[in-house]
């Protein structure tokens, strides 16, 4: 294992930042990347956040998009608990264009510094890929694979093997159709800083169904950081979700790619 005790402060100033503008775009996921929702805050107690994003344009092209994001979090040694809320609604032309939510939420216990237990709940919808509701119960454990923090270089690699109940209300016609099943959940995320002017981070679920492995589900998402300045940074994402059984006329797939800046102070 590679470990530092020292930590990689400018990253963590700007963190909060970076994580309220992707708290704001989850709603593009039809999954939900629960590693992007942790944060290293200051020290414990309770803490929280809380954002809207706002676009409008009328005329010739009427667009409207809203979204709403916040989240609380409980840190007292050996526990970690948050709690994470997404809303998004998008019309363009006065027609539908996007309308999704989720509420997550995990408690995270510290049994050693490479290994944590973690129980999580969520419930979400999305109308655009005919689910109208869903229901994860679940628990697992991380493991820390490497580890080295420095000024100069930051290297994290952590992975999750976990299980989930699922339960899902499908849209679909003549009537709604109910699926339930379990599935296991497992992940891989890696984060790499090298100085303090650039840093990536990539993370990838793949989520069989234990009664049938065919029925699996990948999330894969990485995001970038270039910093321009001590209080300017560029940020970039690209999110790939595959699901090999999607509900009828829905495609497997969808990726997202966006941008944007991050202003200190």
């Amino acid at each position: 294992m590679m470990r530092s005790s020292q930590r990689f402060r400018s990253w963590k100033s700007v963190a909060p930042a970076v994580g309220m503008m992707l708290l704001l775009s989850h709603g593009l996921w039809a999954q939900v990347n629960a590693e992007s929702m942790r944060r290293e805050w200051g020290g414990e107690g309770v803490h929280g956040q809380a954002g809207v994003n706002l676009a409008l344009q009328q005329g010739n092209s009427p667009y409207l998009r809203l979204g709403l994001g916040a989240r609380i979090d409980y840190l007292a040694n050996p526990f970690y608990t948050f709690l994470v809320a997404n809303w998004q609604r998008r019309t363009d032309a006065g027609a539908l264009k996007q309308h999704d939510g989720f509420l997550h939420g995990r408690v995270v216990y510290t049994a050693t510094p490479t290994v944590k237990a973690e129980g999580f709940a969520q419930k979400e919808f999305n109308d655009f890929i005919k689910l109208k509701d869903r229901n994860l119960l679940g628990a697992g454990v991380r493991l820390t694979l490497a580890e080295t923090n420095t000024d100069s270089f930051l290297l994290t690699v952590h992975c999750g093997i976990g299980a989930m109940y699922e339960r899902e209300l499908l849209d679909l016609q003549p009537t709604d159709e109910r699926q339930r099943l379990i599935r296991s959940t497992n992940y891989l995320t890696v984060a790499w800083r090298v100085r303090k002017t650039f840093s990536v981070t990539t993370t990838t679920y793949y989520q069989p169904a234990f009664s049938s492995p065919r029925d699996f589900r990948v999330l894969s998402n990485l995001t970038g950081t270039f910093s321009i300045s001590d209080l300017l940074n560029f940020n970039v994402a690209l999110n790939y979700r595959y699901d090999h059984q999607p509900p009828p006329t829905v495609k497997p797939y969808d990726l997202t790619i966006s941008n944007g800046v991050t202003v200190g102070f």
